[in-house]
């Protein structure tokens, strides 16, 4: 099984919770937006937001990540094989014809 982070365009595969914070954070300085910003949209505690983006995953719970990643216009794909070739978005739009 391979976990994809995915956004319609770059893919990122995730192999770790570090990966997965460090993409988080990408994500929310390529949107201009600060760590409080997206706190408030997407109605986690600041606190919890610098944590999730520090790696630190005690109670970060797969709900409040979704809610973050939905606020970055991001998505998580899972995919039983890594693509042989093209990319995530090929996969994606295989599996909805």
């Amino acid at each position: 099984m391979h976990v994809w982070l995915y956004d319609g365009g770059v893919d990122t595969q995730i192999l770790s919770v570090k990966e997965l914070a460090g993409a988080l954070t990408q994500a929310r300085r390529d949107m201009n937006l600060t760590q409080s910003e997206v706190a408030a949209r997407a109605g986690v505690s600041l606190r919890w937001l610098i944590a999730a983006e520090a790696g630190q995953s005690h109670g970060a719970g797969i709900g409040r990540i979704l809610q973050v990643l939905r606020v970055l216009d991001k998505a998580i794909v899972v995919i039983d094989t890594a693509p042989s070739h093209g990319s995530v978005y090929d996969l994606v739009r295989q599996s909805e014809v």
